[in-house]
């Protein structure tokens, strides 16, 4: 009888540990689900306002244009019927050549707007290492986030030496910063506040600190210690997944093999500090 009860009590165990193990693989995958979710919908709402802001570049440039050759027949017009004067014509250069220069600077923010889009999609799609200037890059992704931060009435400021150059995945760093963005944005500041977002780094040894704080509200102690739990959030009435600040920890962490940091008071803001190796290949090669 002892035997058998031994066998039975042995053979739930079994039966508990596969059920056990089963919802635990459900359960990382409704979480990789999740985060796939959430940066698809980060990426829905960059690409809204950088359409807005395409159509109206490229509306400027048509009227521009339209409006230029308008000048350029008039201005053949009284030259044919000799009444193309001197001053007029000078007149008519000058506004042709601003009509022009109207052209030029919406296309290049056009320009601009479309590479930063493009090179912040490649990355996130291959998250392949490459290496880059840092400087650079941290424009590219303000310059692709600016119709989001425009519209909110925030700044973003960079201070980064021109001579940091890592190698990384920069999908993930991409998505880290793109995430603390947005967590910004949507928690750290009061209505009507006009904010400031400061990324900063420096070079020590072979690793790269990038710091990232606001001049934002902050947050409470209680709050801070559970600010990189998943599905915490302060903002669950308006929607917050509470997966952000999660995903980032995940990022550097595993993508970036790094280590992230927050410190935070109320009315004093919020900074972020990742430290990640300058060179990934050379982190593993170390860690081998």
């Amino acid at each position: 009888m002892l035997v058998l009860l031994a066998s039975i009590s042995t053979l739930i165990s079994v039966v508990v540990s596969v059920k056990l193990w089963m919802v635990y693989r459900k359960a990382q995958r409704m979480h990789r689900m999740l985060i796939t979710s959430e940066t698809m919908a980060s990426m829905g709402k960059l690409v809204a306002p950088v359409t807005h802001d395409l159509n109206t570049n490229l509306g400027v440039c048509i009227s521009a244009v339209s409006y230029l050759t308008d000048i350029i027949e008039e201005t053949k017009k009284n030259f044919t019927q000799g009444a193309l004067t001197k001053t007029g014509f000078e007149q008519q250069l000058h506004i042709e050549r601003e009509a022009a220069d109207l052209v030029m600077l919406n296309l290049e923010k056009t320009v601009e707007l479309v590479s930063g889009l493009k090179r912040m999609s490649i990355d996130q799609e291959t998250n392949a290492e490459r290496t880059f200037n840092l400087e650079e890059y941290l424009n590219q992704i303000v310059t692709g986030l600016h119709p989001n931060i425009r519209k909110t009435g925030h700044k973003i400021e960079i201070d980064c030496p021109r001579s940091i150059v890592i190698t990384v995945k920069a999908g993930a760093l991409t998505r880290v910063l793109n995430n603390l963005i947005s967590n910004a944005l949507i928690h750290a500041f009061t209505d009507n506040e006009k904010g400031l977002i400061v990324i900063s780094a420096k070079e020590i040894n072979s690793e790269v600190r990038i710091s990232f704080r606001d001049n934002g509200r902050g947050m409470s102690e209680s709050v801070l210690s559970r600010a990189f739990t998943p599905f915490f959030t302060t903002r669950g009435d308006s929607g917050g997944s509470g997966l952000g600040l999660s995903i980032v920890k995940n990022l550097v962490k595993k993508e970036l093999q790094g280590s992230i940091e927050c410190t935070s008071e109320i009315g004093k803001g919020t900074e972020f500090i990742i430290t990640i190796p300058r060179e990934i290949s050379k982190h593993n090669e170390y860690n081998a």
